[in-house]
């Protein structure tokens, strides 16, 4: 929905109330989500690739990690 939590955070973040941290890993998940029918439906038709070009050409894009760096137990 326009007026939305999902829209609320986008709007924050275009806002520049926080940075927006992505990787390509992450964008091909959002890409599968976004294509699943239940959240499809949901989407202005043809918005989906405008949204990943603006997560891609905004956010800060750092490389993906094989795996999650070690965490101390200290």
């Amino acid at each position: 929905a326009p007026d939305g939590p999902p829209a609320g955070i986008l709007v924050r973040w275009l806002e520049g109330a926080f940075e927006l941290v992505a990787s390509e890993g992450v964008l091909a998940e959002v890409e599968r989500t976004l294509a699943l029918p239940r959240i499809a439906r949901r989407l202005p038709e043809g918005r989906a690739p405008d949204f990943l070009r603006l997560i891609r050409t905004q956010a800060r894009m750092e490389p993906d990690q094989s795996a999650p760096p070690a965490r101390s137990r200290a």
